[in-house]
């Protein structure tokens, strides 16, 4: 069986800061990447958020000819971001693994969907060590929308990649219940494997970056599938 574990309070992200630091008797790894404020790094992420879109598609090749002009101030256009999506299984990864990630995509997700077995790859018994973080997730990746998601079928004896490829299904799950469309963009990985989040940023904004990415259907992604 499986079940949904996300928590359903909701952390201020408008007066954001560093998550409090988990005890140590929970078996997570504990450390400090850095001891810069979070003003530090959100100066950062504006300089790539506001880089001119123009320039931003043409870095990767993108397209880019139709934008909104009627910004608010006349200054370089911009135009309506495509929502995304992002999901991972996760299991004894360290929080500065975690926190890493957070700081290159804080705030650029919809939403973001994290499934966590009671069995390792090989079948091995572990026990879960994230379903009551929701909320530190919240503030590490800057958005009050995640689902962190059991998986605990002793019926499967999957193993390997097989193993993680019937609980990443649970993610898909996860994005169909947090309202996923056709039009929007998933992300599918691992904890410690994301885009920069200049390109994440291109991804959101330029025209057709990749080709297909519009067209579900063929490359099986729309979440109504999922059933």
């Amino acid at each position: 069986s499986s079940s949904s574990s996300s928590s359903s309070s909701t952390v201020d992200l408008s007066k954001p800061q560093r998550p409090p630091v988990i005890s140590a008797e929970e078996g997570l790894d504990i450390g400090v990447i850095s001891q810069k404020p979070f003003e530090y790094f959100e100066q950062l992420r504006q300089r790539i958020d506001q880089e001119d879109p123009r320039i931003k598609c043409q870095r990767y090749g993108f397209p880019h000819n139709s934008y909104n002009t009627n910004n608010n101030n006349g200054s370089a256009p911009i135009r309506i971001q495509r929502k995304i999506y992002f999901g991972s299984l996760i299991a004894s990864e360290p929080w500065e693994v975690l926190d890493i990630a957070g700081t290159e995509m804080y705030g650029l997700f919809e939403a973001i969907v994290f499934v966590e077995s009671n069995r390792t790859q090989t079948f091995a018994q572990r026990s879960f060590l994230r379903l009551h973080h929701a909320d530190t997730m919240k503030q590490l990746f800057g958005t009050n929308r995640i689902q962190i998601r059991a998986y605990a079928d002793e019926r499967d004896r999957s193993r390997g990649l097989n193993r993680e490829h019937i609980q990443r299904a649970e993610v898909l799950k996860g994005w169909q219940e947090l309202g996923m469309q056709p039009e929007d963009i998933a992300i599918l990985g691992d904890a410690d494997e994301f885009f920069s989040r200049d390109f994440i940023r291109a991804l959101q904004i330029c025209d057709k970056p990749i080709a297909g990415l519009d067209d579900v259907e063929q490359h099986r992604c729309n979440p109504r599938r999922t059933g």
